[in-house]
């Protein structure tokens, strides 16, 4: 379904080489988006078996007749998240929407950290898991911000979690992280709204991706309830708020955070 929401318009959207990056990246090139994708490095594509490789999300987009470009680097070095601008910039002259979609509650070793709470986390892990969700963040907006103040226009639309709005006694220091990206959200938006730049947030509820199912149990009567609202997350359901807030419709609508988990909290 193609619904021309944002014609013309470029984007960048960290982390989309699978999960829910993908279907965001997919769902603004169905609104009429060129798409640069961005991931940390081309074995991320493959790792839950979303896709065989990075090239594969490209045929994607390009197969709904949109141009896409493909980036790689951590975004927890600033180089990186400044490189990432850089080649969109080159390869397609502007960038219009920003979606920081690069996260997880991953430690050093690249799964959960264990133990995986406020007092008993390693060390290692809670730096790895700060900086991942939420330097990386600051890194990206503070890349972008520049080429979208010169031009008085942009949408910056970041990924939180609706564990960075409630108590967490598991995943602890990734649901601070996604509560930092909250209220950054809140503070970059008060600064760019004099120069007519939209920044706005998605909390997604639990959201059924490669990496969700790797990482936790779901029980089979989760996994089998189709109720519209009582159901568990698809990444569409991610893609197509992102839409939302990347076009026109959302053009009052700044500094706010969506929750997208049918109503759950």
């Amino acid at each position: 379904m193609n619904c021309d929401l944002i014609p013309g318009k470029v984007a960048l959207v960290t982390g989309s080489t699978r999960g829910l990056g993908r279907a965001i990246a997919g769902w603004l090139a169905r609104g009429g988006a060129d798409v640069m994708l961005h991931d940390e490095d081309p074995s991320q594509a493959a790792r839950y078996g979303e896709a065989s490789s990075p090239e594969e999300v490209v045929h994607e987009v390009e197969g709904l007749g949109r141009r896409c470009g493909l980036e790689f680097g951590d975004l927890r070095l600033r180089e990186a998240a400044e490189a990432a601008i850089r080649a969109t910039l080159e390869r397609f002259g502007r960038l219009d929407v920003l979606v920081n979609c690069a996260g997880g509650d991953i430690g050093a070793s690249g799964g959960k950290p264990v133990p995986n709470d406020c007092v008993e986390i390693p060390e290692e892990d809670l730096h790895v898991v700060m900086d991942r969700n939420l330097l990386s963040v600051m890194n990206v907006c503070r890349a972008a911000a520049p080429s979208m103040i010169e031009r008085g226009e942009g949408r910056i639309i970041n990924i939180a979690s609706a564990a960075g709005q409630v108590a967490c006694p598991s995943g602890s220091v990734y649901a601070v992280a996604k509560a930092g990206v909250i209220h950054w959200t809140r503070c970059l938006a008060a600064q760019l709204r004099p120069h007519g730049i939209n920044v706005n947030a998605i909390s997604p509820g639990d959201t059924v991706t490669g990496r969700f199912l790797a990482s936790r149990y779901v029980a089979p009567e989760r996994l089998a309830d189709q109720g519209r609202l009582t159901r568990l997350g698809h990444p569409d359901d991610i893609g197509k708020a992102c839409l939302f807030l990347a076009s026109e419709l959302a053009d009052y609508v700044s500094g706010q955070t969506l929750v997208v988990d049918g109503g759950k909290r």
